[in-house]
């Protein structure tokens, strides 16, 4: 089953990209095809982890500019808030393309429960009203049936998917979630403080 994954190299989309790997058991072999997108965040950095994670697990790695379209945040800059408007209604639709593109039957993303509240489309309403749309944008399947849409951990607490990790041997070392531009985490961000908490559960 090939499977497009938005990839970031944080710790949620990583632990997602071996869980995916880890469901195969013998039922059918899943071919990652990961995508990372390059937004203008400062952390670029993260985009390297996405990169080496995808190459660990045999999948491929795309990585693509999304236009300047976003409104000012404090990930790209000229803003203070963290939340990026629309982000992930852009990423996934530039997801669902690519799925298409190459024959996916599936879309993951790793939001976890914990998103919910302060990023507006991590949440389930706006990930049912979003299938629902590209469903409307595919035809329903007119042409071939609509990808699906996996967030296997939208009811999992950070803490709980770096349990999951754990048990599936992610290299955590290795994924990145600091929102400064740095090459070293500035443990001070809200990704680092969370990354500390749930490292440390």
């Amino acid at each position: 089953m090939k499977t497009v994954l938005l990839l970031s190299g944080g710790i949620d989309s990583s632990v997602l990209a071996y869980f995916l790997k880890a469901e195969d058991r013998g039922r059918f072999t899943t071919e990652l095809a990961c995508l990372g997108i390059n937004y203008g965040q400062a952390h670029i950095r993260e985009l390297h982890s996405a990169a080496y994670i995808a190459a660990e697990l045999g999948g491929t790695y795309e990585c693509i500019s999304s236009p300047p379209c976003f409104a000012p945040n404090a990930l790209t800059g000229g803003g203070n808030s963290v939340v990026v408007p629309a982000r992930n209604l852009v990423f996934l639709s530039l997801a669902y393309a690519y799925a298409v593109s190459i024959g996916a039957e599936q879309v993951a993303i790793g939001v976890v429960k914990d998103d919910a509240a302060r990023f507006p489309d991590c949440t389930e309403r706006f990930m049912g009203s979003f299938y629902d749309t590209i469903g409307c944008a595919l035809g329903d399947g007119r042409d071939g049936a609509v990808p699906l849409l996996r967030t296997p951990f939208i009811f999992k607490t950070k803490a709980e998917v770096v349990r999951i990790g754990r048990e599936l041997g992610v290299p955590f070392e290795k994924t990145w979630s600091c929102y400064g531009g740095d090459m070293e985490p500035c443990g001070e961000c809200s990704a680092c403080v969370d990354r500390a908490k749930a490292l440390g559960s």
